[in-house]
This record gives C-alpha cells, sequence and structure tokens, in this order.
C-alpha cells in the first residue's frame, strides 16, 4: 500500500545508491544540508535493495536528521537545547481528550482483569506492541521535542485496541454500553466545543486552549492558522489599524489586506550592553496581535522581511514583555490583542528598567482605550 501511494518511484533501489543528510544514514564526516552522503556504500549491506519508496527512506533520513540537531525545546513553561524522554507522553496527556483516555485505560485494564486466555492476551500485545515500540522510539529521540504530530503513527493501533469494548454495545450489558457511549461522547464534545480551532486543542486537565501556551508551543498550538480570524477582528475595529502584529508564520499578512508594523521588540543583549538604543525598544502604547508562540519564547523569521527580522529564541524573549498585559480579545487559541496605554506601558518599562515614554511617543499611537472596551479575552 505504500509502494501504491508513492506511485513505486525509487522502489527497489538498492540502499548504497541512496543519498542522505542524517549522521545515521551519512555518517560522521559530514554536517552540512548540500552534502549527500552514504555510509552503507561499499558494504554489503549496500547491496540490499529497499522494498520502499526512494521518497519514504529520504523522508525518514531527513526527519533522523532533525532529531541529530538538537533544536530548542519547551515544555511546561521551561526551554532547553536539548528534549525530555517523557515529552511526548506529556503531550498527549494533555492534548487527547479526557473521554478517549477513558476508554483506553478500560481497553487495557478490560483483558487484564477478565478471564481471558493466553492467546487473547497474546492477540492484545501483537495490537499494542506496535505503538509501544513506535512511541518508545520516538521518545527517545530527544534532540527535537516540538511536534505531536510525530507520534501519531502509533494512533491507528491504540484505536484498534480500544475498539473492542462495542462488546458491551448489546442490551445484555447496557450500563456499560451506556457508561462507553458517555465516555465516548465527552471526547467528541470537548473536541468539537472549539471548532474550527482544533489544532489548538487541550484537553480539562490542561486548563484547555485558553492555558495550552504553558504546556506546549508550536504546531501544539500555534502554526499560524487563525490569521483569517485575526483580519475578521480588525476589521470590526478599524481603530486599530495599523495593528502591531508579531505573526508565527512565513506568510505575510499583507497579501490579506491586513495593514501592521512589527512590534518594537525588547531585545536585552542590546540593553545589557549599554549601547543607549531605548527609545525603539518595547513596550510601547498602541494595539497589537502577538502570536502565543512569541509570548512564550519561540524564534522565527518576522514579517514583512523573513530573510532579515530574525526573532531570536528563549533567552532573549523580544516579546515576551506581553505578558505584563491583558489582552483584550483573541483570534482563536493563538493570537492574542493588546490594547496598551501609556501608563501601562510605562508600569512595565518601570519594571524592566527601560525610560520611561513622554505623551508625545505615544501620539498617534492608539493609547487610549475606549471607554467601554474589555480587559479580558
Amino acid at each position: 500500500m505504500i509502494n501504491l501511494g508513492y506511485g513505486f518511484r525509487g522502489t527497489l533501489r538498492y540502499l548504497g545508491d541512496l543519498p542522505f543528510v542524517s549522521r545515521t544514514f551519512g555518517g560522521e564526516s559530514f554536517s552540512e544540508l548540500s552534502e549527500f552522503q552514504n555510509r552503507f556504500q561499499g558494504t554489503w549491506l549496500g547491496r540490499i535493495s529497499i522494498p520502499l519508496p526512494e521518497d519514504y527512506i529520504k523522508g525518514i533520513d531527513i526527519q533522523k536528521l532533525d532529531f541529530e540537531s538538537r533544536f530548542p525545546s519547551y515544555l511546561e513553561g521551561r526551554w532547553r537545547r536539548y528534549g525530555w524522554w517523557y515529552y511526548y507522553f506529556l503531550a498527549l496527556a494533555v492534548k487527547v481528550p479526557l473521554g478517549f483516555w477513558c476508554l483506553i485505560v478500560w481497553g487495557i485494564i478490560w483483558p487484564l482483569i477478565g478471564k481471558q486466555s493466553c492467546f487473547r492476551l497474546l492477540n492484545e500485545l501483537i495490537v499494542w506492541l506496535p505503538a509501544i515500540v513506535f512511541l518508545d522510539f520516538v521518545s527517545s529521540q530527544t534532540g527535537i521535542n516540538h511536534h505531536m504530530r510525530y507520534v501519531l503513527p502509533a494512533f491507528p493501533f491504540v484505536i484498534v485496541a480500544t475498539s473492542k469494548l462495542g462488546y458491551f454495545l448489546n442490551i445484555g450489558r447496557w450500563k456499560s454500553g451506556l457508561c462507553l457511549i458517555v465516555l465516548l461522547s465527552w471526547g467528541v464534545v470537548s473536541s468539537l466545543m472549539i471548532y474550527p480551532h482544533s489544532q489548538s486543542y487541550f484537553n480539562e486537565i490542561a486548563g484547555g486552549p485558553e492555558n495550552g501556551g504553558a504546556h506546549l508551543v508550536d504546531s501544539n498550538i500555534d502554526w499560524g492558522q487563525d490569521l483569517l480570524f485575526l483580519k475578521s477582528w480588525i476589521d470590526r475595529h478599524p481603530e486599530t489599524k495599523p495593528i502591531g502584529l508579531a505573526y508565527y508564520n512565513l506568510v505575510d499578512p499583507s497579501i490579506i489586506g491586513i495593514e501592521y508594523t512589527v512590534p518594537s521588540p525588547f531585545p536585552r543583549e542590546l540593553y545589557h550592553e549599554g549601547s543607549g538604543r531605548y527609545d525603539h525598544l518595547g513596550p510601547k502604547p498602541g494595539y497589537y496581535a502577538v502570536s502565543v508562540n512569541y509570548l512564550r519564547g519561540s524564534s522565527s523569521f518576522a514579517p514583512p522581511d523573513h530573510k532579515s527580522q530574525w526573532i531570536p529564541l528563549g533567552g532573549i524573549e523580544p516579546y515576551s514583555y506581553f505578558q505584563f498585559f491583558r489582552p483584550i480579545a483573541r483570534a482563536g487559541y493563538s493570537i492574542y490583542i493588546y490594547h496598551i496605554t501609556l501608563d501601562e506601558a510605562n508600569a512595565a518599562r518601570r519594571k524592566m528598567g527601560l525610560p520611561l515614554l513622554t505623551r508625545g511617543d505615544a501620539k498617534g499611537s492608539g493609547a487610549d482605550i475606549p471607554e467601554g472596551s474589555a480587559r479580558d479575552p
């Protein structure tokens, strides 16, 4: 089926002929993406024909390169240069609906406490083993902990193993069947309640999607998917134009008509160097929309010039100062909207050790919050 999906492109190529970029498959003698090597060339392994498409094997190799690169990772409010072996276990704990978790645990316990033969337990093991092995392998790759999607291939096995609970959907076991329906409905309704913002879903234990950034970032909550919702909000509030926008994606927001400027950052290294360039540093009064990834210290290229305006990672946190303020609205669950007054900006600047701003600095910035505007999202 895999070969059919790829149209049999490159199937049965010799392992030694494939170009690799990771150290695992390419060898330890290079580190640049532009270089291709193959540690299997000239060995008996290199003469093995791989019964999979070439692109499929290359995809595994490129993913392995990511795992080897030791990207900075975030978990539970902490950044560090390498990941955690329990990252995906915690991610599953906060991202999978609790109703589904109850069904999964039920599906695990039932064969263990019931009067089942050893052959039935062997069948259970055959279904669960691929999921366990895959989750264990991914958890061992601590070079990058960014995306829960890496463990999605384990889900089909878990779903099949849990589906045996359908046995209780008969009249003779109506109490267990009713419990099954309640748990299944709980999981479905919990997810649908935040539709169409499903990517930002976090379960009740995590505090819901509003508190998701306290646990995980990146594609687990914010991949720039709420830009159109931000555009709708700005259209309803024209007084915010042009809005200060720190948007986590490579798409330029201007292509859908958003008028924006890049918010003033707070690069600590400039401040600590005593360069005297304090006037351009945030926070400043005005309207702002900030992706939750930036609030939590993620890095990316900022629009409009995605090649030169690098928003750095973690320790510098150029936009984490927005945590001093309460948002007035939210686009989906990934973009927080602020309206900062002059007094609020100066209060934060005082805490950060920056010179205070004057009324002249706030002129034309929309620093006065309109009467009756909400302070909570």
